[in-house]
């Protein structure tokens, strides 16, 4: 199956000494995610693409993103490089891969519901992010939130966030789990910079997840806050 670019490139980072080198011997060869034809590939190399290797597992050659992930190609696809012809594909220009890596959305809108409770009150918080992927285990969320209080004023913001991901799948489930840290930018005095875990479960497009986040108090007058939430996201992930 042949896949064109739309809006990312993929690259092949080509690895120093000891790494055996290939060229790719059919047009259109598939690359998976994962060392397993079962699924559906992440795009297709030309006849003639050189690559390098240096593991191998089962039938299949691993090769590595620039953006750092692991790509999986067949070996019967390819034709080893006699050492006599090896070069340094590093600075090959046509080491540019036009083909779009449909598992690699780097953008992921989420909607939130959580509660809390403040100064003895209780609180119900309703937030939209947009979350940016710069790698595949290192993101950048921005969100706005609404805060309905029972008996203190509501508040508003923006909370920006850095966050650390771990991926892993479990057959047709996936599982993410997130550590990160980041600042609230808020009404009413409630600027706090804050911490937050939490973990999704996705199936096809969709997440849905629960989080943790700690407001650390700026001064006194600034209360500690845990919020407790759970966050239905759409797009993509990184499997």
């Amino acid at each position: 199956m042949r896949l064109t670019a739309t809006w990312s490139f993929l690259f092949l980072v080509i690895s120093p000494a000891h790494a055996a080198e290939f060229r790719v011997a059919v047009d259109q060869a598939p690359v998976f995610s994962q060392p397993s034809a079962d699924g559906s590939p992440v795009g297709a190399l030309p006849l003639g693409k050189r690559l390098h290797s240096l593991s191998e597992e089962a039938s299949f050659l691993k090769v590595r993103s620039r953006s750092g992930r692991s790509l999986w190609i067949q070996k019967t696809f390819l034709h080893p490089v006699p050492p006599s012809h090896e070069y340094d594909v590093s600075q090959d220009a046509q080491s540019e891969l036009p083909f779009f890596e449909s598992s690699f959305k780097r953008l992921r809108l989420d909607l939130g519901g959580a509660g809390g409770s403040l100064s003895g009150q209780s609180f119900i918080e309703v937030s939209g992010g947009l979350e940016y992927f710069m790698m595949e285990r290192l993101s950048w969320r921005n969100a706005v939130f609404y805060r309905l209080n029972r008996l203190l004023n509501d508040v508003y913001g923006l909370d920006s966030s850095a966050r650390g991901n771990g991926n892993l799948a479990l057959g047709p489930l996936k599982l993410r789990g997130i550590l990160g840290a980041g600042f609230r930018f808020a009404t009413g005095g409630q600027e706090s910079p804050f911490l937050e875990v939490g973990g999704f479960a996705r199936l096809s497009e969709f997440e849905l997840g629960f989080m943790l986040k700690y407001l650390v108090p700026l001064n006194n007058s600034n209360p500690q806050v845990a919020i407790y939430s759970v966050v239905f996201s759409g797009a993509t992930g990184f499997f």
